[in-house]
């Protein structure tokens, strides 16, 4: 009884630290770019634009999308956006600290590395959603076929949040049908087809919504943004893999690859306990890191290797009741978890430490300058993707350049070329660091009339800052 309330307080203690931190990071974190991108198309746009059209566009599924909507109506301030992400992100932890039979050092250690720390928490995106509907799956899992319709609306939300949750809902809706077709309550009523059907439904109502979704997510011809399937790219599948886990460097990627690949080969031998088990394992595991190196892959995909892998262990570890996994037995696999998990450890304090301190996107002092020298009225044009993030600051389009939009179109010709806006000679332009124009060329674009603004901020990734998110604002003398 004493040990069990040991463990219920470190419980919390563990839980707590995690809620509290996140939070307060937060708090002084600037919404960048993709962030804006999705606040501004629940905005402004209705739910039939949005499924219809605009999200065709994006390559997401609905749910992200809806949820904001649903916030915009209620007058949720931006500002505060990323407390969404934070409570689906406590749900998740939650449900692994308490619910799940996990080894200590996962319930422990995973909830404060990098990508559910700060990447999938702090910023607030649809990939936030996926670790609290993956670890309620898990949660659920042992009840799925006596509860299959609860089983398989968590399904539908799962496949609702990205390309890669679409994946993993696929492949548990098959192996759900597998286990419908193979349990008692199936077999005993193998004469009457009728009886079997029914106790099918709820797998033909999953297969239809995700082939409703993949309509939905067909890419327009148009559309400017390339993250199309490329099969020839499965040649760097054991780059994404290891990628999940490690920043690579070239002179011992070899030795990387060996260390994830030791992981799942000693997660095996400590998780799957039959040939179904593996190939559950192995299929969840594989489609992620096929779709990542097959799709649009940037660092901040490749978490969902990790989550994955996760929730793989967490499920079997349900499936074969395991209560407590030793370490004598298992001591491999643990300091393989410690290794990788402390790096990542490191990488989210120097990531939160940088945001707390430094601007994750200049996107709030750009839109406070403007304020503060009243230009909201003035012809304004913002270059680069980017500078959508200084549009949720405004209640409506600030860019002459937009068309019709606060948010970025990605349709072809959608917005003005920067040397269309120039020779425009608008009041304001300004320049996304993301176009690859350094400081003297940009000064080049514009002549003596305008006055040059610098607005820093960088994004770290994996302990690294790699991004720049900077803004120069060109301000024509004779407009302020």
């Amino acid at each position: 009884m004493e040990q069990s309330k040991k463990i219920f307080i470190t419980n919390i203690i563990i839980f707590l630290l995690f809620a509290i931190l996140t939070f307060f990071i937060g708090l002084h974190h600037e919404p960048w770019a993709d962030e804006a991108q999705a606040w501004l198309i629940a905005r402004d746009c209705t739910i039939s634009n949005m499924i219809l059209h605009v999200l065709k566009y994006e390559g997401h599924p609905i749910l992200w999308f809806g949820i904001l909507r649903a916030l915009n109506i209620l007058h949720f301030p931006y500002k505060l956006l990323f407390i969404i992400p934070w409570i689906a992100s406590c749900l998740g932890i939650y449900l692994l600290i308490f619910k799940s039979k996990l080894p200590t050092i996962i319930k422990y250690l995973f909830p404060f590395t990098y990508f559910i720390f700060f990447q999938y928490t702090v910023i607030a995106r649809n990939h936030s959603l996926i670790f609290p509907l993956l670890a309620t799956i898990a949660v659920f899992y042992p009840k799925r076929l006596n509860n299959p319709y609860i089983y398989t609306i968590f399904l539908i939300l799962l496949a609702n949040t990205s390309a890669q949750g679409f994946i993993l809902t696929f492949l548990l809706t098959l192996f759900f049908a597998f286990d419908i077709i193979k349990s008692k309550n199936f077999l005993k009523n193998n004469s009457n087809p009728k009886h079997n059907i029914v106790l099918l439904i709820p797998i033909i109502i999953n297969l239809f919504t995700l082939l409703l979704t993949a309509v939905f997510m067909i890419k327009p011809a148009d559309c400017t943004f390339n993250a199309n399937l490329d099969i020839r790219n499965l040649r760097n599948i054991f780059d994404i893999l290891t990628s999940g886990y490690f920043n690579i460097f070239q002179p011992i990627k070899y030795l990387q690859y060996s260390i994830v690949l030791a992981l799942y080969f000693f997660a095996y031998k400590t998780f799957c306990k039959n040939i179904y088990q593996l190939m559950l394992f192995s299929a969840l595991n594989l489609s992620t890191v096929t779709i990542l190196s097959t799709l649009y892959c940037n660092n901040w995909h490749t978490g969902y290797i990790i989550l994955t892998f996760i929730f793989s262990c967490w499920l079997l570890t349900n499936e074969n009741n395991i209560e407590q996994l030793s370490y004598k037995e298992n001591k491999i696999f643990y300091i393989l978890a410690l290794l990788l998990f402390s790096l990542q450890i490191f990488w989210s304090i120097k990531c939160s430490v940088f945001d707390v301190y430094n601007n994750y996107s200049a996107s709030k002092e750009v839109a406070e300058f403007i304020k503060d020298n009243k230009l909201e009225n003035k012809i304004i044009y913002g270059l680069g993707f980017k500078t959508v993030a200084i549009q949720p600051y405004f209640d409506k389009n600030l860019f002459r350049n937009y068309k019709n939009s606060a948010y970025w179109q990605w349709e072809q010709n959608a917005q003005l070329s920067d040397k269309e806006a120039v020779i425009g000679n608008p009041d304001v332009v300004i320049f996304d660091f993301l176009m690859n124009l350094d400081y003297p060329k940009m000064l080049a674009r514009v002549n003596k009339d305008y006055e040059a603004h610098l607005f820093v901020a960088h994004m770290p990734l994996k302990g690294f800052i790699t991004e720049n998110n900077s803004f120069v604002v060109f301000v024509k003398t004779k407009a302020r």
